[in-house]
């Protein structure tokens, strides 16, 4: 996925799916980073402290079937 910055992120600002999370520390976050930034896809995302916006639906679905195993596993 293309990590937006924030300017574009505000250009696009109106077709976004937004989720946020607990903070579970600094080690976690970068492992969501660099699955974001591996995932591959047409979509982007900008991440924002524990607040993840992302481009489509299956994006953020991804994202979130990921998570959900990363955290069982």
């Amino acid at each position: 996925m293309k990590r937006l910055t924030p300017i574009e992120h505000a250009q696009a600002k109106g077709k976004t799916i937004t989720m946020s999370m607990p903070d579970r520390g600094p080690e976690v976050r970068a492992r969501i980073l660099a699955w974001l930034d591996k995932h591959p896809c047409d979509g982007w995302f900008y991440a924002k402290g524990d607040n993840y916006a992302f481009g489509t639906a299956a994006d953020a679905a991804a994202f979130k079937q990921w998570l959900v195993s990363a955290v069982v596993a």
